[in-house]
């Protein structure tokens, strides 16, 4: 048996062998091979040249179709909803903000993890719950950071989970007592895989006996966590034993199926996905942000299409700090999301069309001017 995406088992099952083909990139990326517009839940079909690919998830928001090279957009530009721009001050503080919750974070690993180090982690769930309800966004940009060469990336895992599944809850009805356990929930949802560490940080392939290993990690946390702290909420529980289940059967360890997983349970298996894909593993580099929403649509069926869709409007295909080459042949920065117009962001230009740096860099807001739009990934 081939090693599975990440430590996850079915996490990212069957993504890591369509990497290439998903991270490959010559040409346009056209919006109808991510999303639809539709008025009514339609599905649309992403064409492929290899074998057939589920329908891409459908999103009500209105999308506007990318222009093709040779068709100008005869529609006027319509103005967006565009995500607020984190200032210097505001990265500098997420960052040490994230470096605090990372050392919070990792005595929750270890056999010697005590009710003060949850009560550490309460407070860090409610700071960082209180900067993206105000709209920070610091702390998701600080997300698509390398983990430290020098440290293994459980903490850092569970922190980043923690706070992409708090900035997608932006896009549900959650209120503060909700967002609460699933921050909590979020941060703890792989606490049973300390005691695996040595088969994950392997940079190979596992093989079948180890994988069965892995899995137990679930069942393994939801003790832990009972240990740790009898009173908890239930809907914290919910999520450490449930979030590696799929909603189409195909998860673990129960193959549990749609109603019979936890709401949050579906919102933070999309943010485990997306922060294993987007960040390094012992023993493969990390996917930019178009190839890992491109993986997860394929299997769309695995996940959730309400946390799927709140992924995208959240981060867009290209994530903030993304860079990226335009149909001009300009390079460039994302620097904010268009909100229903995930491809639109507002780009920070700064090199010419003969890669020359610009003496004055200038931005551009794709969701005002359609006869530009995003070529490519730049690596």
């Amino acid at each position: 048996m081939k090693r599975v995406e990440g430590w996850h088992g079915d996490k990212t099952a069957g993504l890591h062998r369509t990497a290439e083909r998903a991270a490959g990139g010559g040409g346009v990326l056209k919006i109808s091979d991510i999303l639809k517009k539709t008025r009514r839940l339609e599905p649309a079909a992403v064409p492929s040249t290899a074998t057939p690919i589920p329908a891409p998830i459908t999103i009500n928001s209105p999308v506007v179709p990318e222009p093709s090279a040779a068709q100008q957009p005869s529609a006027a530009p319509v103005a967006a909803p565009v995500a607020p721009e984190p200032s210097p001050s505001d990265r500098i503080a997420a960052a040490q903000l994230y470096q605090h919750a990372v050392t919070a974070t990792r005595p929750l690993m270890t056999p010697y993890a005590s009710e003060a180090h949850l009560q550490k982690a309460r407070e860090f769930v409610d700071v960082v719950t209180q900067q993206l309800k105000a709209r920070n966004e610091g702390l998701v940009e600080v997300f698509f950071d390398d983990y430290p060469a020098d440290a293994h990336y459980l903490a850092n895992h569970a922190v980043n989970v923690c706070i992409l599944s708090l900035a997608l809850a932006r896009e549900l009805p959650y209120d503060a007592a909700q967002l609460k356990k699933l921050g909590l929930a979020a941060l703890l949802h792989d606490i049973g895989l300390a005691k695996f560490e040595d088969i994950i940080a392997r940079p190979e392939q596992l093989k079948e006996r180890d994988i069965i290993e892995v899995r137990k990690h679930p069942l393994l946390g939801k003790d832990l966590a009972a240990k740790l702290a009898g009173e908890l909420d239930f809907e914290v529980f919910d999520v450490i034993q449930q979030e590696h289940e799929r909603v189409d059967g195909s998860g673990y360890p129960f193959g549990l199926k749609d109603n019979e997983i936890s709401e949050f349970a579906k919102l933070v298996a999309v943010a485990d996905v997306y922060e294993a894909l987007t960040h390094a593993r012992p023993y493969r580099s990390r996917y930019d942000g178009r190839a890992a929403v491109r993986l997860m649509l394929e299997q769309k069926q695995s996940f959730s299409q309400r946390c799927l869709k709140a992924l995208i409007n959240t981060l867009g295909i290209f994530p903030v700090g993304t860079l990226v080459e335009l149909n001009t042949h300009e390079t460039g920065i994302v620097l904010r999301q268009t909100k229903s117009m995930p491809l639109r962001p507002v780009i920070l230009i700064t090199h010419n069309a003969q890669q020359q740096k610009l003496a004055e860099e200038k931005r551009i807001d794709l969701a005002r001017n359609f006869s530009v739009y995003i070529k490519e990934c730049v690596k």
